[in-house]
């Protein structure tokens, strides 16, 4: 199978940086099966955030089994001010040129 891994590291937010947020993005309309690698750091990270939601329970929106999708609450968990309109690219060519392709 063909696919690409978004590795996920503490020392930068892979969705700030527009050239990651754009590869990804292509990949995923070209069908290809995206998935997350974690540094050890970021996975006790997620893991420390899923226990806590969990934990919460629906009333404090945490897990809620009554939900079509009871996951979907934990990703604003886990990236709570990931905004990829907000990307950025060392270089202002790229960034135009990113940015003019996505807004087609």
């Amino acid at each position: 199978a063909v696919g690409m891994l978004a590795v996920h590291v503490t020392q930068a937010d892979l969705y700030s940086r527009l050239w990651c947020v754009y590869e990804i993005n292509e990949a995923m309309a070209k069908g290809l099966d995206v998935k997350p690698v974690l540094s050890q750091e970021e996975k006790a990270r997620w893991n420390s955030t899923r226990s806590k939601w969990i934990s919460d329970g629906p009333e404090n929106g945490g897990w809620d089994s009554t939900n079509p999708d009871p996951w979907a609450g934990l990703m604003p968990r886990i990236f709570p001010t990931t905004d990829t309109r907000d990307a950025v690219c060392s270089k202002a060519a790229d960034a135009s040129m990113i940015r003019e392709e996505v807004e087609m």
